[in-house]
């Protein structure tokens, strides 16, 4: 038995698992986009629609979880969609804390 031919065997196995991951993720990463379909249950009374309407946009969508686009300070976000006074669609974040109350960002 030739135990080269089955390390290198091995080895490409390895090697095809994590591209098939790899290709996995990425199109995951590339076709999950919030939409509709996707909206999160944020209260239409919530601190996060709240900050969003008072800023003034309308037509105001949350479009769910955003754990790493606010501060370390902060509560994790929660993005949205909304039309801003211009009439154009617009995205950010809603970023929350305890004492400095809500942010947005884009």
């Amino acid at each position: 038995m030739n135990y080269a031919d089955d390390e290198s065997t091995s080895i490409w196995g390895i090697v095809v698992v994590c591209l098939a991951l790899a290709v996995g993720l990425g199109w995951c990463a590339v076709h999950f986009e919030p939409k509709e379909s996707h909206v999160t249950h944020v209260a239409v009374d919530s601190e996060e629609m709240k900050a969003v309407k008072a800023a003034g946009f309308t037509d105001v969508v949350m479009t769910g979880w955003k754990p790493f686009a606010c501060s370390e300070s902060d509560l994790p976000g929660e993005g949205f969609r909304a039309k801003n006074v211009n009439g154009a669609i617009v995205t950010g974040t809603v970023c929350c804390g305890w004492v400095k109350g809500c942010v947005l960002r884009f």
